[in-house]
């Protein structure tokens, strides 16, 4: 199985979700803090933006000798994007990997910016985050930021789409909790299940939908 593409094959997940959602209260759980990731795979048009503006593309070098790959690292404050019909592969250390789909910008938030580790600004993204690795750091949560809701990650494997505005997330394993703010009492949504929630103006706290 192709897991740079594969993931994102979710028509049929989608068909046979069933909605389990239980009310789990998130305000006092932080967010961890990433210092960096690091690019592992870049198909197509990748291409990153610093946080001080500088826009490259990014292509992953191998060893003319080993054919080892190298990684890229990407620091805090930095966008990274996809363009049509390309994919990229990005390892968090310690914690997993996250696969961007076509057309998709993720950005790594700063430091003090302490409501989430990762922003989903659009697209597709498919992560597998350990749950043992995020216990290791202590109470804080790996936390994935999309345009209309913020998701508490307890270690899982799921997908987040921010597309034509509407947000869908969909659990494989674990379990992630979504809420529309780190203040808001959060939904848990289970393996197997998946949820909706609009993201244009005047629809970002409309009831998710579940599916």
């Amino acid at each position: 199985m192709n897991s740079t593409t594969s993931p994102f094959l979710i028509d049929a997940f989608m068909s046979i979700t069933l909605c389990l959602l239980a009310a789990t209260d998130v305000s006092a759980q932080t967010a961890l803090v990433l210092e960096e990731v690091r690019i592992v795979s870049a198909n197509g048009s990748v291409a990153a933006k610093s946080a001080d503006g500088k826009t490259s593309p990014i292509a992953i070098p191998k060893s003319a000798t080993t054919g080892a790959v190298a990684e890229i690292r990407q620091n805090a404050g930095s966008t990274l994007a996809t363009g049509a019909g390309s994919s990229a592969v990005i390892r968090v250390p310690d914690l997993g990997k996250v696969i961007m789909g076509p057309e998709t910008q993720v950005r790594l938030p700063q430091a003090s910016e302490a409501g989430s580790s990762l922003e989903l600004l659009k697209g597709r993204l498919f992560l597998e985050i350990d749950a043992e690795a995020v216990k290791k750091r202590g109470e804080a949560t790996f936390r994935l930021k999309t345009p209309a809701a913020l998701l508490a990650v307890k270690g899982t494997r799921f997908f987040a789409i921010s597309e034509g505005g509407t947000n869908t997330v969909g659990v494989h394993q674990g379990v992630v909790i979504a809420s529309t703010d780190a203040n808001a009492q959060g939904l848990e949504v289970t393996a197997g299940n998946a949820v909706k929630r609009g993201s244009r103006p005047g629809s970002r706290h409309a009831p998710a939908q579940c599916h």
